[in-house]
């Protein structure tokens, strides 16, 4: 028996066990279109089998990436928090701008980031599925580690025009509000109540003539 051939009689037990995936889907591409079934049908509602289907492959290919659907699940909250991290929250910081651009280019991100047709935001969704849950689940951690962020980016600019104290407050209000507005559109399947949830945001750094 040759080094091939041994080695194939060594590992063979273990191909029978560990799922190869046998079409080119990369782990990226799965997350980004787990992401989608995520957002339109729940953590709850989308079993492994669904995820598999929207994305094209046998189930077993899934576990390949991702141990179970709870991993699946925190792959996924983690890369909206990096996309978050590297192009939303970073724009609050840019303190050679305008405060006024700054929340602008902000709410255009936001605006892409928590598109209704896609199912809202996908942080205050799953947050509202599992919170209640004993033990909650790990990835909850992330969807905190975001909202922590954003209300840090926003308490930041919202300093340039108002006290330290009353800025954080604000900024706690208008993520409430924004996620309140982002609901009744939901709801109510229109966008408006959200736009105008951005627009009342937009208003706060709008200079008094």
């Amino acid at each position: 028996m040759d080094e091939k051939e041994k080695r194939d009689y060594i590992y063979r037990p273990f191909r029978k066990t560990i799922p190869m995936p046998l079409q080119k889907t990369s782990r990226e591409e799965i997350l980004v279109k787990a992401m989608r079934v995520f957002r339109l049908q729940g953590y709850h509602h989308s079993s492994m089998a669904d995820l598999a289907r929207a994305c094209g492959v046998q189930k077993a290919h899934m576990y390949y990436y991702f141990e179970n659907k709870e991993a699946l699940m925190r792959a996924v909250l983690e890369a909206v928090l990096s996309y978050a991290e590297a192009r939303v929250f970073p724009l609050a910081y840019e303190d050679e701008r305008s405060p006024e651009a700054r929340i602008e280019d902000i709410i255009g991100q936001l605006r892409r980031l928590l598109a209704m047709d896609q199912g809202g935001c996908l942080m205050a969704n799953t947050a509202l599925e599992v919170s209640h849950l004993q033990p909650a689940p790990d990835f909850l951690a992330v969807v905190r580690a975001f909202f922590e962020q954003l209300l840090d980016a926003l308490t930041h600019l919202l300093k340039h025009i108002l006290p330290p104290e009353a800025a954080q407050s604000q900024a706690e209000t208008q993520v409430a509000a924004l996620e309140g507005a982002l609901l009744l559109s939901q709801v109510y399947e229109d966008p408006a109540y959200f736009e105008r949830g951005l627009e009342r945001l937009s208003a706060l750094f709008t200079p008094i003539a």
